[in-house]
């Protein structure tokens, strides 16, 4: 009987990252479906929170890859190089921002009325 199949690191990340951003979109999808395209600030301000957070958690996964992968994960040719570049530029996008999305969350939860962001 063989063993269980083995994942490379690349397949964990993604596999891990996935499962944060797809909880997220479910959430939202789930809420539309249910008939409520209007959601309320603190459900925005949560999905927020919570996107920074994937965002947030699929950087230092891939720090950590580049870590095991070495140098040459650096390459412009290699596939880690890319993965790094593209979730960086992500994570750099307003809606994805942990920091901010912290900040809306928390006012959320304690009701203060100050927004720092428009968007949400």
């Amino acid at each position: 009987m063989p063993g269980p199949a083995r994942r490379t690191a690349e397949e964990v990340v993604l596999a891990l990252t996935d499962a944060g951003f797809f909880r997220i979109f479910t959430d939202q999808i789930r809420w539309l479906r249910g008939g409520h395209p209007n959601r309320g600030y603190a459900d925005r301000a949560r999905s927020r929170a919570m996107g920074g957070y994937a965002a947030q958690q699929t950087l230092e996964a891939i720090h950590t890859l580049l870590n095991v992968h070495g140098a040459g994960g650096f390459a412009e040719k290699n596939r880690m190089q890319q993965y790094r570049r593209d979730a960086y530029t992500a994570a750099r996008h307003p809606g994805l921002n942990a920091v901010v999305g912290r900040e809306v969350s928390g006012k959320s939860l304690l009701a203060v009325e100050e927004r720092i962001s428009p968007v949400v």
